[in-house]
């Protein structure tokens, strides 16, 4: 194959930009574009982790990456995520994604990064490159929303990127055993489909305070995280509850969320094995991976 990879620059990224944005959002029947979606991806700061794959002066496939740390008990891993692989329609079935898949990997691996994760309904094709399969990520789905028999209390509602950030990770660090810490720009992530997300903060000071990240995309809510003291899961649940004929739920299975989810909501649940991980480092080769858990908020 004579082709170069390399990382992305502007131009590529508005050439590029309105292809991806048709194969994964708009082709979908869904609105807003990726770059609005991820900004902590598409964005000058990570451009360097975006790669494009040129064959005779034409980028035909890209890839987006995102590094991150990955704090566990007993020490703090350097990992990336990988997503929104395209492949130009005329060019695909050649090969080109899995060869630029490679090359981007090895770049990762040559920066220190010591395990790469991403998420795909095709396991099987990553299987045979090495990847591994390990997800305890559950799916809950309530059709039926109840009128919320918990009156509005002490639970306040904002944009997640105008929510109050620095709170809301001393809550996470306080509670969470494994932790992808979040800077503002993650905080204004949307994931498809939804079309806006809000933070729910209820309770004061740290340990009697709890908050849950919810979607919105018509009258449907989408949980992506309640993290906090326990006391305060019933309100953030009413508050959710409330304008929503359907509600989607992501959690880790067995977490503190998932067991009161399970135990006082009508939520379905079902497995989503959706993880796929590459070790690059000798230590990482030995890592838990069936026990660890990105949160559906966090991925690209």
């Amino acid at each position: 194959m004579t082709a170069t990879v390399r990382t992305a620059t502007l131009a590529d990224l508005e050439r590029l930009l309105p292809q991806m944005d048709q194969q994964f959002v708009f082709g979908k029947g869904r609105s807003i574009s990726l770059e609005e979606r991820f900004p902590a991806v598409y964005c000058t700061e990570n451009r360097a982790n975006i790669f494009v794959l040129e064959e005779d002066g034409k980028v035909v496939s890209a890839l987006a990456s995102k590094r991150f740390e990955w704090v566990c008990p007993n020490r703090i891993w350097s990992g990336a995520m990988i997503g929104m692989v395209y492949t130009h329609p005329e060019q695909r079935r050649c090969g080109f994604a899995s060869y630029l898949l490679d090359r981007a990997i090895e770049r990762l691996y040559a920066d220190g990064v010591e395990f790469v994760v991403l998420w795909t309904d095709q396991p099987a094709f990553y299987a045979r490159l090495g990847w591994i399969a390990a997800d305890c990520g559950v799916l809950g789905v309530l059709g039926a929303v109840p009128s919320p028999s918990e009156p509005g209390g002490n639970v306040a509602r904002a944009p997640a990127h105008a929510a109050d950030i620095e709170r809301i990770e001393l809550i996470r660090r306080h509670r969470c055993v494994r932790l992808l810490p979040r800077s503002e720009k993650d905080y204004g992530q949307l994931p498809p489909p939804a079309k806006t997300v809000d933070i729910l903060l209820w309770g004061g000071g740290i340990d009697h305070a709890a908050y849950a990240i919810v979607g919105v995309v018509g009258q449907v809510g989408i949980l992506y995280e309640m993290t906090g003291n326990p006391e305060g899961f019933s309100l953030l649940w009413a508050d959710m509850c409330r304008g929503h004929g359907r509600i989607l739920a992501n959690d880790m299975k067995g977490s503190t969320a998932q067991s009161w989810l399970a135990e006082n909501t009508g939520l379905a649940w079902q497995d989503k094995p959706l993880a796929m991980w590459l070790p690059l480092s000798v230590h990482a080769e030995t890592a838990g991976f069936s026990n660890w858990y990105i949160p559906y908020f966090d991925r690209i």
